[in-house]
């Protein structure tokens, strides 16, 4: 099979195409809790949250200036000041706290296939699902 360069990649997270109606950093925790090898000071999932809170809130000065942390930096922060070791690497625990803390709207896919048409009538290039 011959691989074919796209044309474009379209770039969401949040309230254009895929809408996030809720996010709970508990159930992202929860998703990496188990991939955690080492915890010296056996923090729970409660604990880890409020650490979490804290520096994420630290964060809040920068971010009300359209400065944003990436969450790989976050998590770096976070899991050096409370000596926590995975067993994957810490790209892989962002992906996998923000897939599991996210709920997403159930109908992505007509909203994007609503922004197609929207360009199909104004002959513009043209979104194929």
């Amino acid at each position: 099979m011959q691989l074919t360069k796209p044309k474009m990649i379209i770039f969401d997270a949040g309230r254009t195409l895929i809408n996030y109606k809720e996010i709970n950093i508990r159930k992202g925790i929860e998703a990496y809790y188990p991939y955690i090898i080492s915890n010296p000071h056996q923090y729970t999932v409660e604990e880890i949250e409020k650490y979490d809170d804290e520096i994420f809130g630290s964060f809040d000065p920068c971010r009300e200036n359209r400065f944003e942390i990436p969450m790989e930096n976050k998590l770096r922060l976070l899991f050096d000041l409370l000596e926590i070791q995975f067993s994957i690497s810490l790209n892989e625990v962002a992906k996998i706290e923000w897939e599991g803390s996210c709920y997403r709207d159930s109908e992505p896919r007509s909203r994007f296939a609503t922004l197609a048409e929207r360009g199909k009538d104004k002959n513009r290039s043209h979104f194929q699902l």
